[in-house]
């Protein structure tokens, strides 16, 4: 193979020449450039292109710092955002607990307050200053309206005044709170209060109630007497005597239940001997009932027994001499008898201690 040049390749005619040297290429456009300035060129192409990655570097650098920067901002702004949500929140967290300790505390001095109260009501109920009680028991109430012993006090307290109505609210809200509390006293102390304002059969119903949870003892002895009294109340007198029948079975000296047997019989004439012969009996059990004498002389006034109805009459006004209703069977006994101005007198009394049966 011959080393000898192609004549085609190196050698070219003056017109390619020209366009080879004419190309604004700079590194190959040297036609008629000093050779410093060649140099110059070709130095400050090259500086260029190795400046240019660095200056693309730099400029990739101050776009990352800048997203960065923006990032930050973000996330200091969800920061923020969750801080003030989640502080909003802790106020309002610190307000509840703040108001529940206040409540809490108001309570608490409410309790206090109320059971001083109490303390002072229950003194005077238990010296019998029922007036002075519920005043105290009142502001115990209203301070603390759900507590038990505070309702059951101011219901004994009204029953002693007497305001029945009261009682029988107190109670029957007693109830309502706590049905557990429901037993046979309670039963039996509105059933009290109930007798008061002659609710016979709401009285009867109750101390039935009583008599379940409580059928014996001497409690359910005094249940029986006062259903009785309802019963009697209520003119149901067979009932009533079938009642106190039952407490002489369980308590045969029983002298007010004598009594009151002999009070049902005073109703009807043809028992008037068994009036007479039972309330006699209570009596002889307890000389010091009035009562007991006032009813034999008002028997014996029936009867035209005169003499006998005032001296019952007479014995009933020493042990007390506010029972008017002892001076007006003897003012009748009197009249009968023809003592007319000692009828006259016993009248006048009886209208002084009564006023409201003139």
């Amino acid at each position: 193979m011959s080393n000898t040049p192609d004549p085609n390749l190196t050698k070219r005619s003056p017109g390619e020449q020209e366009a080879i040297t004419s190309k604004p290429n700079g590194l190959l456009s040297t036609k008629n450039q000093p050779h410093s300035e060649v140099a110059g060129d070709a130095q400050k192409t090259v500086s260029e292109a190795i400046t240019a990655p660095r200056k693309l570097g730099m400029l990739t650098r101050h776009y990352r710092w800048v997203l960065v920067a923006l990032g930050a901002f973000l996330l200091g702004l969800l920061a923020f955002t969750w801080y003030q949500n989640n502080a909003a929140e802790s106020r309002a967290e610190l307000a509840r607990w703040v108001e529940t300790e206040r409540k809490q505390q108001e309570t608490e001095r409410k309790r206090t307050e109320a059971h001083s109260h109490w303390t002072k009501g229950s003194e005077a109920l238990s010296k019998g200053d029922y007036d002075l009680a519920i005043s105290w028991l009142n502001r115990a109430v209203e301070l603390d309206p759900h507590n038990y012993t505070f309702l059951f006090d101011r219901a004994r307290a009204c029953i002693g005044k007497p305001d029945y109505n009261q009682a029988v609210s107190d109670y029957t809200e007693i109830f309502r709170l706590y049905p557990q509390m429901a037993d046979a006293g309670a039963y039996h102390n509105r059933g009290l209060a109930y007798i008061g304002l002659k609710s016979w059969d709401e009285a009867i119903a109750d101390f039935t109630e009583s008599l379940k949870l409580k059928p014996d003892g001497q409690d359910a002895t005094g249940t029986y007497i006062q259903r009785s009294l309802a019963y009697y109340g209520k003119k149901r007198y067979d009932r009533s005597v079938a009642d106190l029948n039952h407490v002489l079975d369980l308590s045969p000296n029983h002298a007010t239940a004598y009594f009151l047997r002999g009070l049902n019989y005073v109703e009807f004439p043809d028992y008037f001997d068994k009036a007479i012969r039972d309330v006699s009996e209570a009596i002889r059990l307890d000389p010091e009932m009035s009562s007991a004498y006032r009813v034999r002389a008002y028997v014996y006034n029936r009867q035209s027994k005169f003499a006998l109805a005032i001296n019952d009459c007479t014995q009933a006004i020493r042990l007390n001499a506010n029972d008017h209703e002892a001076y007006r069977i003897r003012a009748y006994a009197y009249s009968q008898l023809g003592y007319f101005d000692l009828s006259l007198k016993d009248i006048q009394q009886a209208d002084r201690l009564n006023p409201s049966r003139k």
